[in-house]
């Protein structure tokens, strides 16, 4: 009896052990955060940045729990890849990158989408957790579409199949093979948009305030430009486009752009500094921030006393930095720098710990 009892445990736990082993077969992202305030000391402590203006691009602090040797692929390129003891890697990458595929050997390939396209000077940080996977086939496994993505001055959204529309059956046209295409509508706000996608163009129709684009079922992509704004590349279309579907579509340009657009000697003052207005938290060893100021006047700029900056007055487009030295006071310190032109005032949020 107690034998058999023996035997029965042991295959169970064969069982469930087998059972594990077949489910863990996938690294996954457990965290994705912006401004991730454990990194806010000067990189340059660590690494050779000599070469580099660290604050031109987005910094991506990946970290796994194993001390695993990852290698990575973004849809635009990696500026500058950095290796810590394998548990982190520091990767610097152009705004406007929306995805990144992790590889890693004996684990599937994991391509994530981040939910909002990466912003230059900005610090994120993403955090894997890795399972013993002895299959070493490799797959890809896409874990996140966003139905919204955006560069910092064109954004895409809500892209969805419309149901109720017959316009591609009434209004068929036809690709290369000769199977019925799909239409895409784009909603516009403003001209000058070009749309590429993957498959190509069959037929394209602009009306005011839209855009009409017949392309072939299985089209997975799309690049979006206009003019000199920053484009969108290798937008992932979140469905799989059908024969004689059509699909509707938001296309415009940021607020952001549109401030840019304004920022000119042909329009009222306008002050603005950035795509939203930036707040700074620094730890307690203090650090450096940059931000551009754009304006078609004069300016002024003040800031707490334990802050200093690169600039205080000013005129048009410029790039401010902003230095706070080690907190040695023992208390969370807080503040507000202020930009005035004219009528116009816009503030940014400044805080450094104190441990």
């Amino acid at each position: 009896m107690r034998k058999e009892l023996v035997s029965k445990f042991c295959l169970l736990f064969v069982i469930l052990f087998a059972t594990h082993n077949a489910m863990a077969q996938s690294l996954e992202v457990v965290e994705f955060r912006k401004d991730f305030r454990a990194w806010d000391y000067d990189l340059s402590e660590f690494y050779d940045l000599s070469e580099l203006d660290i604050n031109q691009y987005a910094s991506l602090f990946v970290f796994n729990n194993r001390k695993l040797k990852l290698s990575f692929e973004a849809n635009l390129e990696i500026i500058q890849q950095f290796v810590g003891d394998n548990r982190m890697q520091l990767l610097l990458l152009p705004s406007g990158t929306s995805n990144i595929n992790i590889c890693c050997e004996n684990y599937p390939n994991l391509n994530y989408v981040f939910p909002n396209a990466l912003e230059n000077n900005v610090k994120y940080m993403l955090r894997l957790s890795a399972i013993p996977n002895e299959n070493k086939e490799k797959k890809v496994v896409t874990i996140y579409r966003p139905s919204y993505v955006k560069s910092t001055d064109i954004e895409l959204s809500n892209f969805k199949f419309n149901s109720s529309s017959l316009f591609a059956s009434f209004s068929p046209e036809y690709d290369n093979s000769g199977q019925a295409c799909a239409v895409i509508r784009y909603c516009v706000d403003s001209e000058g948009f070009v749309i590429e996608p993957n498959l190509g163009t069959v037929k394209l129709i602009e009306k005011p305030g839209e855009i009409i684009q017949y392309v072939p079922a299985g089209t997975k992509r799309l690049t979006v430009r206009n003019g000199n704004y920053m484009p969108i590349r290798d937008y992932e279309i979140p469905l799989e486009l059908q024969s004689k579907g059509t699909y509707d579509v938001t296309l415009s340009l940021t607020e952001y752009a549109i401030k840019r657009q304004k920022a000119s000697p042909d329009h009222e003052n306008y002050l603005g500094v950035g795509y939203n207005n930036p707040s700074f938290s620094f730890g307690m060893k203090g650090g450096s921030r940059r931000f551009t100021i754009h304006c078609n006047s004069t300016w002024d700029i003040s800031a707490p006393s334990w802050c200093k900056l690169s600039k205080t007055t000013g005129q048009g487009i410029m790039e401010i930095e902003v230095v706070t030295k080690s907190n040695s006071t023992g208390l969370k310190r807080s503040g507000v720098i202020g930009i005035q032109s004219q009528d116009i005032t816009v503030t940014i949020d400044i805080e450094q710990d104190s441990k």
